[in-house]
């Protein structure tokens, strides 16, 4: 199932108080495989002690939000470990078949 557009989920009740910068970031991330910034990376990559660490105080207090738009909306093979993180990321080209002339 594809994501809400971010138009919906700046109106979506759950969502409201996620800052627009870190959503913008999230669909960016999604969208088009672009790295984020050190806070999301953390969020992403299911590190919470960083998260917390790298929070400015608008997304520290819509942690839980931003925990629960990434769980809901992104994803699952694009989030959940570094690995998935770095895999979504820069993900490997189709192996080129063998010719057979």
């Amino acid at each position: 199932m594809p994501m809400m557009t971010f138009e919906k989920a700046r109106q979506h009740a759950e969502y409201s108080r996620i800052p627009e910068h870190i959503l913008r970031s999230i669909y960016g991330y999604v969208e088009y495989r672009q790295a984020t910034g050190h806070f999301l990376n953390a969020v992403l990559t299911n590190n919470l002690y960083e998260a917390i660490a790298r929070a400015d105080k608008e997304s520290l207090t819509a942690l839980r939000e931003i925990v629960v738009f990434v769980h809901m909306e992104v994803r699952s093979d694009a989030y959940g470990s570094a690995q998935r993180v770095q895999d979504w990321l820069f993900p490997k080209p189709p192996p080129i078949p063998a010719r057979h002339d």
